[in-house]
């Protein structure tokens, strides 16, 4: 995973254990989180501030779709697609996201 500026020079990188399969972007409003979902070949989707691995979230088959956003009456809602099945995590109220200096650290999400 990479970023490049208009000129094409690569500004950043970031190795990942396996393939990327989906990626979408984290945009949690009531706390002002803002990060990146990245869905990998080895069962693991991995959530990303500012370019440093804050969490992993273990999956039980290869995440081949995902979507965050609102769902419903859930402000904060996680949807993923496995092969033959249908996911969503809701982050919810009671979970904290720590800010240390610039960098924040995620907590987990609540599948049901």
């Amino acid at each position: 995973m990479c970023d490049a500026c208009i000129q094409g020079r690569q500004q950043w990188s970031v190795k990942t254990p396996a393939n990327i399969t989906a990626i979408e972007v984290l945009n949690h409003r009531p706390k002002s989180l803002l990060g990146l979902l990245v869905a990998l070949s080895n069962c693991e989707v991995h959530v990303y501030v500012e370019k440093m691995h804050v969490d992993t979230i273990v999956t039980e088959d290869v995440v081949t779709a995902m979507k965050f956003g609102r769902f419903g009456r859930e402000e904060s809602t996680l949807v993923m697609i496995t092969r033959g099945r249908l996911s969503c995590g809701i982050i919810s109220c009671v979970s904290d996201v720590i800010t240390r200096g610039r960098c924040s650290y995620f907590m987990a999400l609540l599948f049901v």
